[in-house]
């Protein structure tokens, strides 16, 4: 699970160019940056695009598409989890009721 995290991150660092290259130490920086923020507030609401920010400054990146990606990243994450919990929701007492 978490190196498809992982690899989420740095496949999702190509949409924003002014963020490339993006070192990998960075990248992974940004993911643990990114977990803590998650576990400190409700989902991660605005802290995870910013503990993005902070650690992609120590890199010397540029803050305005460092906070998009933060953006970028906490939205598709968000909505995955709606989307697939939706659909568990849905499907869960059809296949409950089966067995």
């Amino acid at each position: 699970i978490w190196t498809m995290y992982v690899l989420m991150f740095y496949v999702t660092s190509f949409a924003v160019e002014e963020l490339q290259p993006i070192p990998m130490a960075a990248i992974l920086i940004g993911f643990i940056a990114g977990s803590f923020s998650i576990a400190a507030t409700n989902g991660g609401i605005g802290s995870y695009p910013e503990a993005i920010v902070l650690a992609f400054l120590v890199f010397g990146l540029p803050e305005d598409p460092s906070r998009a990606f933060g953006w970028i990243m906490w939205a598709s994450q968000t909505l995955m989890i709606i989307i697939v919990g939706g659909l568990s929701l849905i499907y869960l007492p059809i296949y409950n009721r089966k067995e």
